[in-house]
């Protein structure tokens, strides 16, 4: 993984091909269990995947310690 994040909703995006939006990662059913959330304290976060003319082409990711 090239930087901090929630490798979950990383792949979770690009696996799917849609955006993720997580408005309290620390109370959904899914993602309060994993690591990376625990461990960085993460609230909300949003992963959304860049697709090019010829397939994907990265991933935007943001997360946060505050709920929305």
């Amino acid at each position: 993984m090239p930087g901090p994040g929630s490798p979950g909703a990383i792949e979770g995006a690009l696996v799917a091909g849609t955006s993720i939006v997580i408005s309290d990662a620390q109370v959904d059913g899914f993602f309060a269990k994993r690591q990376s959330v625990i461990d960085m304290a993460l609230a909300t976060v949003a992963c959304v995947p860049v697709r090019g003319e010829h397939g994907p082409m990265g991933l935007l990711y943001v997360g946060g310690e505050r709920t929305l």
